[in-house]
C-alpha cells in the first residue's frame, strides 16, 4: 500500500501545474469592479444586502482553510495585497513559497476587502495542495498511520483539481477521496471543491469525486461535466454553478456564501443544525436558480442537470431558506414553503411534510433538495486507517395531499448510487401537498425546500407565454379545493412566506 501510495503521489506530482485558462480568465477581470458588482447581482447578493441593510452577515468570525495548488514554487495569497489589509493569512505546509496569483484571485472573491462576497474573514490558513492531501489526509508523514488530521477550521476551499497520469490504479484516488469525506462527517466541514475549466475534459478525480463536499462549476457550462467513474460510477457532477469564467473563482463565491450563512447561524442559536455540511449543502442547491438554463433537465436516476447541476448559487434564496427556520416532519401540521430540516429516519419509515398554496395564488419554482452524507469507517483494527463505505438510500417524493394515501406521486426523485435527491416544479397550483423523504436504510439527512407564492392576477407581469398563464388559470381552478383523505380538522395552517498533480483552475 505505502509502495502504491507514493508511486501515485508521485504521479500526481510531476503533472503540470500550469492551467491556460488563467490567463484567460485574468483578462476577463480587467474591470474588477464592474465584474464584482455584476457577478454580485446575478447570484442575489446585491438584493439581499438592500434587503437587509447593516445586517447583511459578511462572514465575520468564521475561519476558513484555503487550498493552492503550486505553480514554480507559488501558492500563497500576498498578505501585503490592498485587499487582504487587516489579514492573517498563515502558511499551514510551512515551506518557503513565491505569491501566486492565483491564490490572490481566488482569495480576493472570498474575502477580499471590497471584492469578496466575505469579506470580514480575518483568518486563512493556507496549504499547498500535494502537501494537504499527502501530510494531512494520508499521513504520509507519518509513515501512512493513522487517521486524517483534524481540520480546525468551518470551511475549506478547493481551487485545484488532479488526474491521474495513464497506467495509475485507482486505489489511492479512491482512498483520497473517502478520507476526504470522512473528514467532512467527522469534523463537519464544509468543503468547496472546482471541476476542470474545459468541458472535453472528464469529471476531475481529484476532488471532484467526492459525495460530502459541494462541487462547483460554471454558469457558462464550459467545464467538465458528466458522471463519475470510479467509487460510484454514473453520479453527476457538478452540483452548483457561479457565473465566473473560471471555476477556480466559482469555487470562493460558494465558499464565501457559506460563510455568510454561517455568521447568521452563529447569530441565531435556533438555526444550528443549518451548519451541518449535508444541510448547508441542501439549502445552497435548493436555492439555485434554473431560469439562466434554457437546457436544464433532469432524467430518470439522474436529480441534477449533467452540466449545470442544481443550477446557479443564488445567497438571497438560500438565506431565505436558511433563516425560514428548523421545521420538523408531521403528520398534522404545516410548514411554511421555504424551510429546511436535519432529521434521523429510521430504515423502512416515512417522514412527512405538508405545505399549501393558499386559494388564488401559484407556487413558482419549487425546488426541494434531499442530501445525506456517505459514511466511511476504518476496517482495520491496527494503526492503518483502511476505508470502508457505506451510502444510505433515501428517496424523496412530493404528493397532492388529497391522494397520497394512495401513494400517487406529482414527483419523485429515486437514485440508486447518490447521496441526494431532488424535486424541481416550475409551477403548483392552489392546494395542499405533501413532500416525504422514505429510507430502506435509515440514517440522517438534511432537507431544504422554497418555492415563491404569486397571486393568479399578477401571472401576467410574469415572463410566461399567455398559453402558460391561461394553463396555470385553469389548472388552478380546478385542483384549488383539494378533498383531504384524513382529518383536515388536524392539520394546523401557518402563514406563508416568500420567505494529482494539481492544477489550478
Amino acid at each position: 500500500m505505502r509502495e502504491h501510495t507514493n508511486n501515485l503521489l508521485k504521479r500526481f506530482a510531476n503533472m503540470p501545474t500550469a492551467c491556460l485558462f488563467c490567463a484567460i480568465t485574468l483578462t476577463a477581470f480587467t474591470t474588477p469592479h464592474l465584474v464584482h458588482a455584476d457577478y454580485l447581482e446575478a447570484i442575489g447578493y446585491t438584493a439581499l444586502e438592500k434587503e437587509l441593510g447593516p445586517s447583511m452577515p459578511t462572514g465575520s468570525d468564521v475561519i476558513i482553510s484555503q487550498i493552492e495548488a503550486r505553480s514554480k514554487g507559488a501558492y500563497l495569497p500576498n498578505d501585503n495585497y490592498l485587499e487582504f489589509s487587516g489579514k492573517t493569512l498563515r502558511n499551514r505546509t510551512g515551506t518557503h513559497a513565491e505569491f501566486s496569483f492565483h491564490a490572490n484571485d481566488v482569495g480576493k472573491f472570498l474575502y477580499g476587502n471590497t471584492l469578496g462576497v466575505a469579506p470580514s474573514i480575518s483568518l486563512v490558513d493556507v496549504y499547498e495542495a500535494i502537501d494537504w492531501y499527502g501530510r494531512v489526509l494520508l499521513r504520509s508523514d507519518n509513515g501512512f498511520i493513522g487517521e486524517p488530521l483534524i481540520e480546525p477550521n468551518r470551511i475549506q476551499n478547493h481551487s485545484w483539481i488532479a488526474n491521474r497520469q495513464a497506467g495509475t490504479p485507482t486505489e489511492i484516488a479512491i482512498k483520497i477521496i473517502r478520507l476526504f469525506d470522512y473528514t467532512i462527517t467527522r469534523d463537519s466541514i464544509i468543503s468547496v471543491v472546482s471541476v476542470h475549466n474545459d468541458k472535453n475534459e472528464q469529471v476531475p478525480d481529484l476532488l471532484s469525486h467526492n459525495y460530502n463536499a459541494i462541487t462547483v462549476g460554471k454558469s457558462s457550462g464550459d467545464h467538465s461535466a458528466g458522471t463519475t467513474i470510479f467509487d460510484g460510477i454514473g453520479r453527476s457532477k457538478p452540483d452548483l454553478v457561479a457565473p465566473f469564467e473560471s471555476t477556480s473563482f466559482s469555487v470562493p463565491v460558494i465558499s464565501g456564501t457559506a460563510a455568510l450563512l454561517l455568521e447568521h447561524i452563529d447569530a441565531h442559536p435556533k438555526l444550528a443544525g443549518g451548519a451541518k455540511p449535508e444541510v448547508m449543502k441542501a439549502i445552497l442547491m435548493a436555492g439555485a436558480t434554473k431560469n439562466e438554463f434554457d437546457l436544464w433537465r433532469q432524467g430518470n436516476n439522474m436529480p441534477l442537470d449533467p452540466t449545470y447541476g442544481a443550477g446557479e448559487l443564488n445567497i438571497q434564496n438560500s438565506y431565505h431558506i436558511l433563516d425560514a427556520g428548523e421545521q420538523n416532519p408531521s403528520r398534522h401540521e404545516e410548514v411554511p414553503i421555504a424551510g429546511w430540516d436535519l432529521h434521523t429516519i429510521d430504515p423502512g419509515t416515512t417522514n412527512t411534510y405538508f405545505f399549501s398554496a393558499p386559494e388564488d395564488t401559484v407556487l413558482i419554482d419549487f425546488s426541494a433538495m434531499l442530501v445525506w452524507n456517505r459514511i466511511i469507517t476504518d476496517t482495520d483494527p491496527g494503526p492503518t486507517f483502511e476505508t470502508d463505505a457505506f451510502l444510505p438510500n433515501h428517496d424523496l417524493a412530493l404528493h397532492d395531499s388529497d391522494n397520497f394515501l394512495t401513494n400517487a406521486e406529482r414527483a419523485a426523485s429515486r437514485t440508486d448510487n447518490d447521496n441526494i435527491e431532488h424535486l424541481f416544479i416550475r409551477r403548483l397550483p392552489a392546494g395542499q401537498f405533501m413532500l416525504s423523504v422514505t429510507s430502506s436504510t435509515g440514517g440522517e439527512y438534511g432537507l431544504a425546500w422554497r418555492a415563491s407564492t404569486v397571486l393568479l392576477p399578477r401571472l401576467s407581469h410574469l415572463d410566461l407565454p399567455p398559453g402558460d398563464v391561461d394553463q396555470i388559470h385553469d389548472m388552478t381552478e380546478s385542483d384549488s379545493n383539494p378533498v383531504l383523505k384524513h382529518d383536515p380538522s388536524t392539520i394546523r395552517r401557518t402563514p406563508h412566506s416568500n420567505r494529482y498533480t494539481n492544477t489550478r483552475t
